[in-house]
């Protein structure tokens, strides 16, 4: 996957300079489009990312349609939830207060991610006055190290109680998103995706496994795909919010 996405990457990066900038907003997945009973989840999560893209774009770019679009979105889902209560999207299973701070927590967390994503670079530069290739090669070191962070603290995380866990998720995604507001100096804005990665790398591993004892065994695929749609849709936030305060 980290290889695929390099790939496309590179093979953009050079269009993007030419047109004068820009930014990848996601990388998806064939999977968007088309479906296997196997990886039922996982493809209704890149095709909602993908929807959620393409509506983070008509928003910015043509409001009021979108908004009319999400709306009736809403009605819709509201409706066919009531009219179809263990349906694809489980009554039981929203209604869980367990399911919901579980899965709120990791969206906040995911959108804080890839909202810093996208903006520790441009701080580097702005404030730390790094090189654009500087700033890309000191994120993907963090990165790296926040990856095996990741690893070892959820190799480690049933040791602790669900409050103990949560308490040093919470912790890193507030640091980072200080670093960002206040830091200048190199290293603090590093350790800000660092944490950022962290934090939300490891609710995606922890918390899907509260949020889905929380709700009937019938209902637990569906419950890990709802977590897993939510944490992708911070992926769709993130790069909107990182547009409106830095890009």
């Amino acid at each position: 996957m980290v290889a695929g996405s390099l790939s496309v990457v590179r093979a953009f990066a050079p269009q993007i300079a030419a047109g004068g900038g820009g930014a990848i907003l996601n990388i998806l997945s064939g999977l968007s489009w088309v479906s296997f009973p196997e990886a039922g989840a996982y493809c209704a999560a890149k095709s909602a990312q993908c929807v959620l893209s393409v509506s983070v774009v008509m928003v910015a770019s043509n409001p009021l349609p979108a908004l009319a679009a999400t709306a009736i979105s809403i009605i819709w889902l509201i409706t066919y939830t009531r009219r179809r209560p263990d349906g694809y999207v489980p009554v039981t299973t929203i209604r869980s207060v367990r399911f919901q701070t579980a899965t709120g927590l990791t969206l906040a967390l995911s959108a804080g991610y890839f909202t810093l994503l996208f903006v520790i670079p441009q701080l580097l530069i702005a404030r730390a006055h790094w090189t654009k290739d500087a700033a890309a090669t000191g994120q993907l070191v963090a990165m790296v190290l926040a990856s095996l962070a990741t690893l070892g603290f959820t190799s480690i995380a049933a040791r602790f109680s669900r409050t103990n866990v949560r308490i040093v998720l919470v912790a890193a995604g507030t640091i980072a998103v200080l670093a960002a507001v206040f830091a200048s100096a190199p290293l603090l804005l590093l350790a800000g995706i660092f944490l950022a990665l962290f934090a939300a790398t490891s609710a995606n591993a922890t918390q899907v496994i509260v949020a889905t004892a929380a709700v009937p065994e019938r209902h637990k695929p569906t419950a890990i795909g709802l977590f897993t749609l939510l944490y992708l849709l911070g992926g769709a936030i993130g790069p909107a919010l990182a547009s409106a305060t830095v890009l």
